[in-house]
């Protein structure tokens, strides 16, 4: 292996890492303390689609692709398309079009630096975040389900530490996660408890959770950059 070759794999690894330190714009927008980073996010999609339960999806493909499916975002931010939610994190506001060719760029980008040593695995990468883009094969759709439902199990634990109300992830969320039974299941619980969290906290809450105008839906699709502050 040449001297060329790692390097490159070291800034792959360099880039990827970024991700650790871009919390989600979600989150972000709403004020929530200390929110989840990209990679946070990514990491239980992939523990939820390891204990996907039969053989009615590629589980492995899967799994990797739950791993890539924002890690564009290492280079562009999570982007949205809500000038107000992109100015409150210092995000530019690109329309659907360009943020496709900027998340392409961007695994053409990580796709080179591994093409020397490891062309297989570059290509794989690229691959498979391109497909959940599209959107249209199983394993896509169910790892976009993992997305709604990682999203819902997140804001309810954010709504219950922090005594939030995030209704409205909840609203945009509706009639998502129908892609297999038992992941269905879970999602219904995590609606459960957040409908008896309302109920409990509504007569007084008073956050500013819910104050964003812009839809959360698009919020869920891009949640990221605003760096994590570093410590004193």
């Amino acid at each position: 292996m040449d001297a060329t070759s790692a390097a490159n794999v070291l800034s792959f690894f360099n880039i990827v890492g970024q991700l650790k330190n871009t919390l989600r714009t979600g989150w972000v927008h709403r004020k929530v303390k200390a929110p989840e980073s990209v990679a946070d996010h990514m990491y239980r999609m992939a523990m939820m689609a390891f204990i996907y339960p039969d053989d009615s999806i590629d589980r492995n493909k899967a799994i990797k692709m739950s791993l890539v499916h924002d890690i564009a975002e290492a280079i562009t931010g999570d982007l949205t398309p809500w000038k107000e939610v992109n100015d409150s994190c210092g995000l530019p506001t690109l329309t659907k079009q360009e943020k496709t060719v900027k998340e392409k760029e961007a695994l053409n980008t990580m796709k080179t630096l591994l093409q020397q040593a490891t062309p297989d695995c570059a290509e794989e990468l690229c691959s498979l975040a391109e497909e959940y883009m599209a959107g249209t094969s199983k394993e896509a759709k169910f790892v976009k389900d993992l997305d709604w439902l990682d999203m819902l199990t997140q804001a309810q634990e954010y709504e219950k530490a922090q005594q939030l109300d995030l209704s409205d992830f909840f609203q945009s969320a509706d009639g998502k996660v129908k892609q297999h039974p038992l992941f269905s299941a879970v999602a219904d619980i995590v609606r459960e408890n957040h409908q008896q969290h309302i109920a409990k906290i509504k007569p007084t809450t008073t956050t500013t959770a819910t104050e964003a105008s812009a839809p959360c839906e698009k919020l869920a699709e891009g949640e990221g950059p605003a760096k994590k502050q570093k410590k004193n």
